[in-house]
C-alpha cells in the first residue's frame, strides 16, 4: 500500500462518524512522505460537500502544521484577507491516519470547459486576495537576516552545481543580496499556491478558500507563489507579463531583483524540504524559473 492509499476501515470510520454518503479521493497519484491526501466528502442532503486533508500518523505533523500555520497567518492579516484562509471545522485521528475536515467547500474542476470558467471567475479573486496578503505582511529584511539568506543561497547553488545556467543565476542572486544596493523585503508566502490548493464554496459561487499551509513562510516573497498560480491556471502571455510587472512594483524591484527573490524562495524551500523528492524539486525550480524568464 503506497502513501496515498486510505484503508477501507479508515474510509468507513469517516463515513460513520461524519455521516457522509461517499468519499472521493482527488489525488490518486503515488504520494511522498511529505504529502497529504485530498478528499471530498459527499452528503445526500442538497448536494452538500466537505473537504478533507489526510496524512499518515508518521507524517501527521503535516495536518497539524497545516491548521496551525493557517491560524498563524490569520492572526497577522486583516479579517478580509483571513476570510479566504481555510481553517478546519474538525480535526481527528484514526489508526495510522490523521485528518482535518473543512466545511462546504469543493476543489476546482478538472474539466476543460469548467476550468476556463474558473479562470475567468476565480483567478482574479485569488490574485486580489494574494496581493492583499503580500501588502499586509510586507516588511523590510533586516541586516541580521542576510547571513541566513546568503547561506541558504550557497546551499542551493551547491545543489545545482551540475546545472550551469541555474548555478550562475543563483550566484547572481547571491551577489545582489550581499551588495544590497536596494532594500530587500519579505512577506508571508504560501509556497504551494496552485489551483489544487484552492477551494470553491459549494453553496456560494465565487467564494474561495486557500488550503494546505504546511509549507508557508513568514519571511518569504510572492514570486514563487505567483509563478505557480500562473502555470496551474494556464494564464496567457499578456496577462502573465502584466501580473509579473504588477508584483515587481509591489516589491519595488526590477527583473533581476525578481529573479533573486525567486531563488531566495527556492533556497528556503530546499532548507525545509524534508522528504520532498530531489527530482521533483529540480523540475519544480526549472519549470517556475523558465516561466519567469519567458514572460519577463
Amino acid at each position: 500500500m503506497n502513501n496515498c492509499s486510505l484503508s477501507d476501515k479508515f474510509m468507513q470510520h469517516i463515513k460513520d462518524t461524519y455521516h457522509c454518503k461517499n468519499i472521493l479521493i482527488l489525488d490518486q497519484k503515488t504520494q511522498t512522505d511529505d504529502s497529504t491526501v485530498k478528499c471530498i466528502l459527499n452528503y445526500s442532503k442538497a448536494n452538500q460537500t466537505k473537504f478533507m486533508l489526510v496524512s499518515r500518523v508518521a507524517s501527521s505533523k503535516l495536518v497539524t502544521r497545516n491548521y496551525m500555520n493557517a491560524e498563524n497567518v490569520c492572526s497577522r492579516v486583516s479579517s478580509k484577507t483571513a476570510a479566504h484562509i481555510a481553517t478546519p471545522q474538525t480535526k481527528g485521528a484514526f489508526r495510522e491516519f490523521s485528518y482535518a475536515i473543512y466545511p462546504y467547500y469543493n476543489s476546482l474542476s478538472s474539466l476543460r470547459i469548467l476550468r476556463a470558467i474558473e479562470n475567468y471567475s476565480i483567478f482574479p479573486k485569488i490574485i486580489s486576495w494574494h496581493k492583499n496578503l503580500v501588502l499586509e505582511s510586507k516588511r523590510p529584511v533586516t541586516d541580521q537576516e542576510i547571513p541566513k539568506i546568503s547561506y541558504e543561497l550557497s546551499t542551493l547553488k551547491t545543489f545545482f552545481d551540475n546545472d550551469r545556467e541555474i548555478s550562475l543565476e543563483i550566484l547572481s542572486a547571491s551577489n545582489l543580496v550581499e551588495k544590497r544596493k536596494s532594500q530587500l523585503y519579505s512577506c508571508i508566502s504560501h509556497n504551494d499556491l496552485w489551483r489544487g490548493n484552492i477551494l470553491k464554496n459549494s453553496k456560494f459561487i465565487g467564494e474561495i478558500k486557500v488550503i494546505d499551509w504546511a509549507g508557508m513562510s513568514l519571511d518569504g516573497n510572492p514570486f514563487f507563489d505567483l509563478s505557480k498560480l500562473l502555470i496551474s491556471f494556464n494564464i496567457n502571455r499578456h496577462h502573465s507579463q502584466s501580473l509579473y510587472n504588477q508584483y515587481r512594483q509591489l516589491f519595488e524591484c526590477d527583473t533581476q531583483g525578481m529573479g533573486a527573490y525567486f531563488y531566495i524562495s527556492m533556497a528556503r524551500l530546499l532548507a525545509n524540504i524534508d522528504n520532498f523528492p530531489e527530482t521533483r524539486f529540480r523540475n519544480l525550480v526549472r519549470e517556475c524559473k523558465d516561466h519567469i524568464s519567458k514572460y519577463n
